[in-house]
């Protein structure tokens, strides 16, 4: 279990959280409140998810167009 504040602090600086929902996570994890700690981290899971998603999204379509490219030089 990670036990020292800074530690908890660079783990969840280096995933990306705001300093501001790492001291709220601070909170909940020094008042042994880890339904919220949780929570927090599931919220920020989600839009992680959410960002892979959308950049899945935008490879797909730049991925459709070098196809295209190919497909339209490879009839000339």
């Amino acid at each position: 279990m990670i036990q020292k504040r800074e530690d908890i602090n660079k783990c969840l600086f280096d995933v990306g959280l705001s300093q501001s929902i790492i001291d709220e996570f601070y909170i909940a994890y020094t008042t042994d409140n880890t339904k919220k700690q949780e929570e927090i981290l599931n919220a920020y899971r989600s839009d992680l998810l959410s960002e892979i998603h959308e950049n899945e999204r935008k490879i797909s379509c730049i991925d459709y167009l070098i196809y295209e490219i190919k497909y339209a030089n490879s009839n000339k």
